[in-house]
């Protein structure tokens, strides 16, 4: 496989992901990135008349989710509010406050919120030796969750979307990223062994 040239056109490559083979142009690169975003959001259940509410903040990450509404309903189904704090932790517990209050207001049904999947690794790993990390429950839909940050940033960079914060848990997004140096899909595998490991608690 030519390394420099997109496997689906053959133009000149400006994406190699290293757990491919995912050797892109920018065009198709959009493309991969946005089918796996309405991919993801379809295994998490979004209903065609559900009504929706959007989680943003000054972030990178809520930049592109905000870009990327337009692919799921129109505009009068969505409701969004943005909400700021530092700690990405804090902030999780002032988004699930703040949702539950909006979603009894405004009698949406869904919760769209912009974690990815580097930030969802960490609070994986997080829940193993603390009960204080916030839990989402089955009205949070998360379209970024199955997005590497850099990924998203690479997006955001080619559709000219505004660059923000950046979410983040520096104690195990180091040791994650260290990993990862050797093993590209740990992000991944992590998240499919949530998966076996809900199984295994029913």
């Amino acid at each position: 496989m030519d390394k420099k040239r997109c496997i689906l056109c053959n133009k000149k490559a400006v994406v190699n992901l290293a757990y491919g083979p995912h050797v892109y142009c920018k065009k198709h690169f959009c493309e991969f990135f946005e089918k796996r975003v309405k991919r993801n959001v379809k295994k998490q259940k979004l209903g065609k008349f559900d009504k929706i509410l959007v989680l943003l903040d000054d972030s990178t990450n809520s930049n592109v989710l905000e870009y990327l509404l337009k692919f799921f309903h129109n505009e009068k189904k969505i409701k969004k509010i943005k909400l700021k704090t530092k700690d990405p932790w804090n902030y999780e517990r002032l988004v699930i406050k703040k949702a539950k209050m909006f979603i009894k207001k405004e009698k949406c049904d869904k919760i769209f919120y912009a974690s990815d999947i580097n930030f969802e690794s960490c609070r994986i790993l997080a829940l193993l030796f603390s009960k204080n990390i916030p839990i989402l429950d089955e009205k949070f839909i998360l379209p970024l969750s199955t997005s590497p940050y850099k990924e998203i940033l690479l997006y955001a960079k080619f559709k000219g979307i505004k660059k923000g914060k950046k979410w983040h848990y520096p104690k195990f997004e180091k040791f994650l990223e260290r990993v990862a140096k050797r093993n590209p899909s740990i992000w991944f595998n992590i998240l499919k062994a949530q998966g076996v490991l809900k199984k295994l608690a029913v």
